[in-house]
Order: C-alpha cells, then sequence, then structure tokens
C-alpha cells in the first residue's frame, strides 16, 4: 500500500471518531511475507519486554541505548534455526522504520545524564541494598543485644 492511500485511511478513520492504534497502522504497512510477519512478531514482543512505555498521546516506547544492528543480531540469534527463515538487516530496518516508528532508541537516561553514569548509579544503588539488607539487621540485632545485657 502506498503512503498516500495509508494516510487517507488514517485520516478518515479519525474523522469518523475511530484513530487507529499502532498496531492497526503497523499492520496497514506491513509486507505481506512469514518471515516479515514473523519479525514483526519478535519486534512487538521485544519492544513490550524492554522498552519503557512513556504516557504520551504518541505511545512512544523508549529503549536503552544500544546499536539497532544489535538487536536485529539478537533476532537473528532468536530465530537462527526457524523453518521460515529471517529477515535482512535491511528488511528489519524498513520494518522498524514502517511499522514502529514510536519505538526511540534512548540517547541518554533523563534522569542521571549519560549511559555510562546510570551503569555506574545501579551498582551502587545494588551495593547500598545488600549493605541495608545484610549488615543493618545484624547491626540493630547486635546493639538491642548489648542494650539487653547491661540491663
Amino acid at each position: 500500500m502506498d503512503e498516500t492511500t495509508l494516510k487517507l485511511i488514517i485520516e478518515r478513520a479519525e474523522q469518523q471518531g475511530h484513530p487507529l492504534t499502532n498496531e492497526q497502522k503497523a499492520m496497514l504497512r506491513m509486507p505481506s511475507s512469514t518471515e516479515n510477519i514473523q519479525c514483526y512478531a519478535w519486534m512487538e514482543e521485544h519492544f513490550d519486554l524492554i522498552g519503557d512505555k512513556v504516557s504520551n498521546k504518541n505511545g512512544e516506547i523508549h529503549i536503552e541505548p544500544c546499536e539497532m544492528v544489535s538487536v536485529w543480531e539478537e533476532y537473528v540469534d532468536d530465530y537462527k534455526n526457524s523453518i521460515n527463515g529471517i529477515v535482512s538487516l535491511e528488511v528489519f530496518y524498513d520494518i522498524w522504520k514502517k511499522c514502529f516508528p514510536y519505538v526511540k532508541i534512548r540517547e541518554f537516561k533523563a534522569v542521571t545524564g549519560t549511559y555510562e553514569l546510570y551503569c555506574k548509579n545501579v551498582i551502587l544503588v545494588t551495593y547500598l541494598f545488600l549493605f541495608h539488607s545484610r549488615k543493618m539487621p545484624n547491626v540493630c540485632y547486635f546493639d538491642s543485644f548489648t542494650k539487653a545485657k547491661k540491663v
């Protein structure tokens, strides 16, 4: 389906009070072959699992900083033994661009700055949690024990 026909369908649906969802728009754009449909299904599940859904009217999904080629490599790894085959990197990019324009690769974490800083903060918070959950109860128990011993 060409882009003008697609835009016309989307506009008519909105005029009728039935705006199309992102999934419905994707199905209109989707080239129909078994490999493409399988790739689309994988992408949809993958983005749903790893993405952060942004609460805006566009229904954007943000994924962690990565290269698009690494996402394609994950797809290839998951479907390397599929009887339907896998799509090429170019077709993968095309499906992403046409069917998932609302999925964005985050350049940095807005709260903490760069991705490297975010990773360091995650490690720090993990260590703090471990210290608090494992060490603090022992310290409190020791303090209680010594106070009780004095009485």
